[in-house]
């Protein structure tokens, strides 16, 4: 690789820790969020701005191309599962656990999707895989401090995780014929879209609440949907397919990491030690179910046999 690769792949890996970051700090805000305004009201405005930053954008590079049936498919579900119904129920579980939990719970998304691969797409189920999910789900067991510590917002963020998770299936397919960013404004705008449609019926009051806000959390706001959702997915989109899949768990693994340091300093909640115990078996759960340690021990086997 010569040295003007390695300036561009460098710059992506800092792009991709970029969106990280603001992701980690998104669960934050959005903790500060949902306790201030109505949660799908506000939720689907969050998301509805981020579409409408990002269809701006698809406008103005001239990348949008016409969707056939079977995209439209893929795209409608990708945005009810990963967009609508995930952030429906990651504000509802908000509301009553620390944003450290959710974020340290939300990291099992990369595990979750093996799972459903597995299930789904019959992708194939190693011991690597079956020890990944077992350590992933003995870290949330930490997290949460044991079977019996499991509340009502524990569970809606686990249904997050798995609707996301699913999501991300429809979304592969999608991508395979549409660009990145046309499927995260596509899917943004649908899940907005129902968001907005559920608020009028759940939160009759919800708009009127939203404007009784304060200049900060206004602010907040404003960060969350075009910083963190808008300009972080789209880092992410477009630096990961640089970078490989076959790393992209240890950059998603940086999310829970950035959360849980934000949710200390800027929400003063407390980590308990089984907490991080549970964080690093989450982690280890997400590079052996992902086949991240599977492929990175056969890369390290078939070299010396390439050089001989």
């Amino acid at each position: 690789m010569n040295e003007t690769a390695k300036q561009g792949l460098f710059i992506h890996y800092v792009l991709v820790m970029i969106a990280t970051l603001l992701w980690g700090v998104n669960i934050v805000c959005l903790k500060i969020l949902v306790t201030s305004f109505t949660p799908v009201t506000m939720t689907a405005l969050r998301i509805g701005t981020a579409g409408f930053v990002l269809l701006l954008g698809l406008l103005f590079l001239k990348k949008a191309k016409k969707l056939n049936r079977i995209e439209w498919v893929y795209v409608i579900a990708g945005g009810g599962l990963g967009v609508f119904a995930h952030h429906l129920f990651l504000a509802f579980g908000l509301q009553s656990i620390q944003a450290s939990t959710a974020v340290l719970l939300l990291g099992l998304v990369p595990v979750a999707t093996a799972i459903c691969s597995i299930l789904f797409l019959k992708e194939s189920f190693t011991k690597w895989t079956f020890l990944g999910i077992g350590l992933a789900f003995l870290g949330v067991l930490f997290v949460q401090g044991g079977v019996s510590q499991f509340g009502i917002g524990s569970v809606y963020i686990l249904i997050a995780v798995l609707v996301q998770a699913i999501s991300f299936l429809f979304i592969r397919k999608a991508s395979k014929t549409l660009n990145a960013l046309q499927v995260t404004t596509l899917t943004l705008l649908i899940g907005a879209l129902i968001l907005f449609i559920c608020s009028f019926v759940i939160e009759p009051n919800g708009f009127e609440r939203f404007t009784m806000g304060r200049p900060t959390l206004y602010a907040i706001f404003g960060f969350s949907a075009i910083c963190s959702t808008a300009a972080g997915q789209l880092l992410f989109n477009t630096s990961i397919s640089r970078i490989g899949a076959s790393k992209s768990a240890i950059f998603l693994n940086f999310v829970p990491f950035f959360g849980v340091v934000c949710s200390a300093i800027i929400l003063d909640e407390t980590i308990l030690w089984y907490q991080w115990c549970g964080f690093v078996l989450i982690v280890a759960g997400v590079l052996f179910g992902t086949g991240y340690i599977e492929h990175r021990k056969n890369t390290s086997v078939l070299r010396p046999m390439r050089s001989r």
